[in-house]
């Protein structure tokens, strides 16, 4: 059994970058699959979404593969983590769950040297440069900016929601869409708008004016 240790200021600091990155990944890890399956608003809205051929419904295979490759970050983790000696592995091998473990380990984890060693990560992952828990925070902010951005900048919403952020009148971006300017989504109860097209109708309009 690892004794429990009083971390250093340094550890500390590593201690905290690691909690909040491995929360944040627990919290919006579930989201991936609404991604993948392309029921969720990114993928829905997002520019790479593809057709899969082997797939029903379509795939988005950027998130799928990112899928993939935070599971494999997240269990090299665990595997490290037990080989030095942190126990009581969760039988649930998801992303959410091991993201939760290592979270839950993270005083336990932020004195392991290879937690923050480049060159220890480079020899697994091929990745020069950054440590397993660079790797960690980058997907942790890849899942913040993505599924859960922030509020002022949106990537869509309904026609309500859109016109209050892009400073147009609802009426005004229904009567867009109506008219074949500005491309709708029907979700099978409303109809949403990417907020970026709904300023390019907007600019658009607003140079017509001027011209």
């Amino acid at each position: 059994m690892m004794v429990h240790i009083t971390n250093t200021p340094e550890q500390q600091a590593i201690e905290t970058r690691l909690a909040t990155a491995l929360t944040t990944i627990a919290r919006l890890a579930e989201n991936l699959d609404d991604l993948i399956g392309g029921h969720g608003r990114v993928a829905r809205f997002g520019e790479i979404r593809r057709r899969n051929p082997r797939s029903t419904p379509p795939c988005n295979l950027s998130w799928l593969q990112l899928s993939i490759e935070l599971q494999d970050l997240l269990k090299c983790g665990v595997l490290q983590a037990r080989a030095d000696g942190i126990t009581g592995v969760p039988r649930d091998r998801s992303g959410e769950a091991l993201a939760w473990w290592l979270a839950g380990h993270s005083n336990q984890l932020a004195p392991l040297r290879w937690v923050t060693s480049a060159s220890w990560w480079s020899l697994r992952s091929g990745s020069n440069g950054v440590s397993w828990l660079d790797e960690v925070e980058l997907y942790a902010d890849t899942l913040e900016n993505a599924i859960n951005p922030a509020e002022k900048h949106p990537p869509a919403g309904s026609a309500v929601e859109v016109a209050t952020w892009c400073g147009v009148s609802a009426t005004s971006v229904r009567n867009w869409r109506r008219a074949g300017r500005l491309q709708g989504f029907w979700d099978g109860k409303r109809w949403l708008y990417r907020t970026a097209d709904v300023m390019a109708v907007k600019e658009m309009m607003e140079q017509r004016r001027a011209g």
